[in-house]
């Protein structure tokens, strides 16, 4: 019983959310564990409160934060570490002999940013 009212709050975070996004934005907060799901979805209520988040914006967080979640195998996010973030980052990074222009830079920036900010 609790466990089903756990689920129940959990999926009206994840839509609140996810609001007027792909219905593919759901299935990848549902992927991930509650717990660090529950982060995400309380993480953007709160900045749509404070910040009128952009669609897009709110996007790249979901992904991003999944994404670093599955990175970690689903590791609670309060327990994350500075290695786990650096091993995220860096699965990212092209090798200096692929990368001749130095383009990962680009890539970094930006999910530096939101693997940071919610953490602030």
């Amino acid at each position: 019983m609790l466990k089903q009212a756990t689920n129940e709050i959990l999926d009206r975070k994840i839509e609140e959310a996810t609001a007027n996004l792909r219905p593919r934005y759901v299935k990848v907060l549902h992927i991930i564990s509650e717990e660090n799901a529950t982060i995400i979805a309380d993480y953007i209520s709160a900045a749509r409160i404070e910040v009128n988040l952009s669609d897009h914006y709110r996007k790249d967080l979901i992904q991003v934060l999944s994404l670093f979640s599955r990175h970690t195998s689903n590791k609670h996010f309060r327990q994350t570490t500075r290695s786990d973030i650096v091993s995220f980052l860096e699965s990212f990074r092209k090798p200096d002999a692929a990368d001749t222009s130095k383009r990962r830079t680009d890539t970094a920036d930006p999910l530096t940013y939101c693997i940071f900010h919610p953490m602030q």
